[in-house]
């Protein structure tokens, strides 16, 4: 087994652990579910750090995660197009 296919199960075990503390926590008394969702926030940083290295391996990026940023489709970050009369 290569790093890829290590970092994917230790990636899938944190998914499946979120799932089932998700389940804990929705039929969970609300002090212990407030615990369980903070344990949960753990969890995801942990599955955000696999799947950080997972998109690291060459060859990785697929059509929907190459995104432009020099050109986002929404126009600049935190500026207003104004709209011109002439276009209607």
């Amino acid at each position: 087994m290569d790093w890829y296919h290590g970092i994917h199960k230790a990636y899938e075990i944190d998914l499946e652990e979120i799932r089932i503390l998700a389940e804990v926590a929705r039929t969970a008394p609300p002090p212990v579910a407030h615990s369980v969702l903070r344990f949960i926030m753990d969890e995801v940083m942990e599955a955000m750090h696999w799947h950080m290295m997972l998109m690291m391996r060459p060859g990785y990026a697929e059509p929907h995660y190459e995104y432009d940023y020099e050109h986002p489709s929404y126009g600049a970050p935190y500026t207003a197009e104004d709209k011109k009369e002439d276009d209607k």
